[in-house]
C-alpha cells in the first residue's frame, strides 16, 4: 500500500488535534431562550481568556480520504504559527468538531455553524467582553496558514508574525 508523505503527516496531526478536543473547555451546549434550538445541536465554549476556537466538522475528524487529511493539516499548521506568534499571554486553544457550536463571551451569546458559512473549517477568534472574529479560508484551507496569524494579530493588536 503506498502512502504518501502528506497523508501521513495529516494523519499524525489529526490523531494531535483529536486529543487536544479532550482537553477542550467546552460542555454540551444548554438551551435557552436566547439561544434557542443552536444550543442543542453543539457544544459551548465559555469565555474566560483569550480564546483562539479552530473549527473543523465532525466528518473530518475520522475521513481517511488524502484532501480531507491535508485540510485538517493546514488547520493545525495555522493554529500553530498562531501559537508561536500572535496570540496573547495566557490565551487558550480550542479545537471543536461540530457543524455547531455556541460561544458565550459574558452577555454576548454567538451561534456558529459550519454549514452557514460553507466552510468545513477555520477558527474563531475572542476574548472576554469583545465580539468574536470569524476566520476561513475563502480559496482553501492552505490559505489558513497565512491568514489566521494575521488576523490573530489584527485582533489582538499584536505585531505581524514573521515568516
Amino acid at each position: 500500500m503506498k502512502v504518501s508523505l502528506s497523508l501521513l503527516i495529516a494523519l499524525v496531526i489529526g490523531q494531535a488535534l483529536a486529543a487536544s478536543i479532550a482537553q477542550a473547555d467546552t460542555r454540551p451546549g444548554q438551551a435557552d431562550e436566547d439561544r434557542g434550538h443552536l444550543a442543542k445541536k453543539g457544544p459551548e465554549v465559555v469565555i474566560t481568556a483569550p480564546t483562539l476556537i479552530a473549527f473543523a466538522k465532525p466528518g473530518l475528524r475520522d475521513a481517511r480520504d488524502e484532501a480531507s487529511s491535508e485540510a485538517l493539516a493546514h488547520l493545525a499548521f495555522a493554529v500553530e504559527d498562531t501559537k508561536r506568534c500572535a496570540l496573547p499571554e495566557h490565551a487558550k486553544v480550542e479545537i471543536i468538531y461540530a457543524d455547531i457550536f455556541i460561544v458565550r463571551n459574558g452577555a454576548m451569546t454567538q451561534a456558529f455553524s459550519t454549514s452557514a458559512n460553507g466552510h468545513e473549517l477555520g477558527a474563531v477568534l475572542v476574548e472576554p467582553g469583545r465580539k468574536a472574529r470569524l476566520v476561513i479560508a475563502e480559496v482553501g484551507p492552505s490559505a489558513l496558514v497565512q491568514m489566521l496569524p494575521e488576523a490573530a494579530a489584527k485582533y489582538w493588536n499584536l505585531p505581524s508574525c514573521e515568516p
